[in-house]
C-alpha cells in the first residue's frame, strides 16, 4: 500500500507562552559595571562655557558628552539592550539651545513661546524632542546626573514614565545632549522608524531580570515591549520567601495608544528593603497581549545594598 501525503499537517500556532528570564548579569559584574560605567560616569561641573547675560548657548568639552553618553548606556545594558547609543553633534548643538532656554527662563517647556528669553528656533525644535530638566543651585540635574532623574521619573507628572522609557527605547540609536549648571536637554525623538536590533530582549524591564546595586534602584518599576498591550495585564511580586507584595499598577499602555518609547506597565510595590543584605523579589506579569499571543514574563530581581 502507498500511502502519499501532500503536505505536512499544519500547527496551530501557539497562543500561550511563558516566559522566564535568565539575570542579564550576574552579580559580580553587576557591580563591576556599577562602579565602571556609572561611577565613572559621574560629572560635578560640566565646564559650560556660555552665558545667559549674552544668550550665548555655549559649548561643553567632548569628555562631558562622553559620560553622558556612557551613564545612558550603562542604564541600557543593565537592561539587556545594545548599549550602542550614540550622540549626534548638531543635536548636541540644539540641545544646548534648549538647556539654554530652560535655565535662562527657569522653567521647563516641550513648547516655549517666542517670548521667552533666549528664545531660539534651534532650542525650541530640541525642547520638543527632548527630556528635559531644570534645578536649583542645590538640586543640579545637568549631564549625567539628569539621566539618572530620567530613569528615577518622579511621579508626580510623569505617570507615563516616559523619561525612562525614551532612554530605553528598543529602536533607539541616535541621540543628542545639552547642558548648562542646571538644566539639561536630552534629544530622544526621531528614533521610530530605526528597525529593532536583533538581539533586544522581548521585554525590557527596570529594574532588570538580575542583580541591580542600590544607588541606581528606583521605587517605581516598569516593563516594555515594542508590540506589546499591557493595557489588561496583571501583577504579582513575591519576597524570597514567598510572601505576596503589594503593588499599584500606575500607567499601562498598549498599541493604539501614543507613542512614548515602547508601550509600558508601570507600578510602585510596597517595599521594605533591608540595607544590611540583598533583597531579591520575584515578578510574574500576566496577560500579556502581542498580536494574537498572550505572553507571560516571570523573572527575578535582587537589590544589592550599597552605601553612598
Amino acid at each position: 500500500m502507498l500511502i502519499i501525503s501532500c503536505c505536512d499537517p499544519i500547527e496551530k500556532p501557539a497562543t500561550n507562552i511563558q516566559i522566564t528570564a535568565d539575570p542579564v548579569s550576574t552579580r559580580e559584574d553587576a557591580l563591576q559595571a556599577y562602579e565602571i560605567f556609572y561611577l565613572g560616569t559621574e560629572v560635578k561641573d560640566p565646564h559650560w562655557n556660555g552665558s545667559l547675560e549674552e544668550c550665548n548657548p555655549g559649548t561643553l568639552p567632548q569628555y562631558i558628552h562622553d559620560k553622558v553618553l556612557g551613564r545612558i548606556n550603562f542604564y541600557r545594558a543593565m537592561c539587556g539592550l545594545p548599549a550602542d547609543i550614540i550622540f549626534n553633534e548638531e543635536l548636541n548643538r540644539k540641545c544646548q539651545y534648549a538647556a539654554l532656554m530652560i535655565h535662562a527662563n527657569e522653567r521647563l517647556s516641550h513648547n516655549p513661546p517666542t517670548s521667552w528669553r533666549c528664545w531660539n528656533v534651534d532650542g525650541h525644535e530640541a525642547c520638543m524632542n527632548s527630556n528635559i530638566s531644570y534645578g536649583s543651585p542645590n538640586y543640579l540635574p545637568h549631564t549625567s546626573q539628569s539621566i539618572d532623574y530620567y530613569m528615577q521619573d518622579h511621579q508626580s507628572d510623569n505617570a507615563a514614565m516616559g523619561h525612562r522609557r525614551w532612554l530605553l527605547y528598543s529602536r533607539a540609536k541616535v541621540m543628542g545632549h545639552g547642558s548648562t549648571t542646571q538644566a539639561n536637554a536630552i534629544w530622544v525623538g526621531g528614533n521610530i522608524n530605526n528597525p529593532v536590533p536583533e538581539n533586544t530582549p522581548t521585554f525590557i524591564a527596570y529594574p532588570p531580570p538580575g542583580y541591580i546595586p542600590s544607588p541606581v534602584y528606583y521605587d517605581y518599576w516598569t516593563l516594555s515591549s515594542e508590540n506589546g498591550d499591557f493595557r489588561n495585564a496583571t501583577i504579582t511580586m513575591t519576597d524570597e520567601e514567598g510572601i505576596e507584595i503589594e503593588e499599584n499598577i500606575t500607567y499601562t499602555s498598549g498599541v493604539g495608544d501614543p507613542i512614548i518609547g515602547d508601550y509600558t506597565i508601570a507600578w510602585h510595590p510596597d517595599l521594605e528593603l533591608n540595607e544590611q543584605e540583598d533583597n531579591t523579589f520575584n515578578v510574574k506579569v500576566e496577560n500579556i497581549k502581542i498580536y494574537n499571543t498572550t505572553y507571560s514574563f516571570e523573572y527575578q530581581v535582587t537589590i544589592i545594598p550599597i552605601e553612598q
